[in-house]
């Protein structure tokens, strides 16, 4: 799975059917593209992602996964 980052530093996951979420897990994630070439569209100054982002977006779902379940949601 290819990772790129929106010029905002977003995350979007490529998914292997071409489509494009803000997690690699799609039935967590609130925002989608279609392809690569709409986010483009969207976006035309995204990256992709190197590992140093692979860590550090999974640092971020941990914690946000740690803070629900801390809340109790």
């Amino acid at each position: 799975m290819k990772l790129y980052i929106l010029s905002d530093g977003w995350p979007a996951y490529l998914h292997d059917d071409g489509t494009l979420t803000d997690s690699p897990d799609k039935s967590a994630s609130d925002l989608g593209w279609d392809n690569l070439e709409q986010i483009l569209e969207w976006d035309p100054d995204i990256r992709e992602g190197t590992q140093e982002d692979w860590d550090h977006y999974a640092k971020v779902r941990a914690e946000h996964e740690a803070w629900i379940k801390e809340i109790g949601v």
